[in-house]
């Protein structure tokens, strides 16, 4: 893929999620204290797209940052749904190529499968930050025989502050699984159910660490904000 078309694929990979963020047609389908989760129906891939807003107290939008970001050390330790994830390409300076592995789920019914995504991170001027995902091929992540090769569609992960000491986090997720042996009613629920883990375990992961995580370099596109900036 040149430069030309990985900018041409990010490009329309945010003007889709900007389409998704704007859409009325979101119905609710999960909600708890401080998560909930929205479906739609998506008439191009006929499968269900996911959209999910949840609250994680008592941080700041930099430490979700380092628990997320794929530059940095955290997300393997605490996502208990992750396999690895590796840094495979780096485009510019806030577009990687990222490659994503889950772990085998249902006792192995459902094996390990990997996305090859191209990320593009951006910096608000309110301090926000959002990563758009959409999956491509890259000549250096080929396919594994024991990993299924999944999709992305165009996602998005956003993380923005609020104003009582908390941090809001939003994804829309739209993927190809190929989990054509698994009933469609058993994914309407297994889905939400792992967005309602990775969730717990994002907020479990700053109960456990009593110290700023560190990191060994700057997260591409997510600009640390000064103290002042934010006051």
């Amino acid at each position: 893929m040149s430069k030309g078309e990985w900018k041409i694929a990010a490009k329309s990979a945010e003007g889709r999620i900007e389409s998704l963020i704007r859409s009325d047609c979101w119905e609710m389908c999960k909600k708890s204290k401080d998560c909930t989760i929205y479906r739609l129906q998506c008439e191009i891939t006929d499968n269900t797209i996911f959209r999910f807003q949840a609250t994680v107290p008592n941080c700041s939008v930099e430490d979700v940052c380092l628990r997320i970001h794929p530059c940095g050390t955290m997300r393997p330790v605490w996502d208990s749904q992750l396999q690895s994830i590796e840094l495979v390409d780096e485009l510019s300076e806030d577009t990687l190529v990222i490659r994503h592995v889950t772990k085998a789920r249902l006792l192995g019914i459902i094996s390990e499968r990997d996305t090859i995504d191209l990320c593009k991170f951006t910096t608000a001027e309110d301090g926000s930050r959002r990563v758009v995902m959409t999956s491509i091929v890259h000549p250096e992540a080929p396919r594994e025989p024991s990993i299924v090769r999944a999709h992305t569609h165009p996602s998005v992960f956003i993380i923005r502050a609020t104003h009582d000491n908390n941090v809001e986090v939003e994804a829309i997720l739209h993927a190809e699984m190929h989990l054509n042996s698994v009933p469609t009613k058993v994914l309407e629920t297994l889905v939400p159910r792992g967005i309602v883990k990775f969730h717990d375990d994002l907020k479990k992961s700053f109960q456990k660490s009593q110290h700023p995580p560190k990191v060994n370099r700057p997260l591409p596109g997510w600009i640390a904000v000064r103290s002042a900036d934010r006051a």
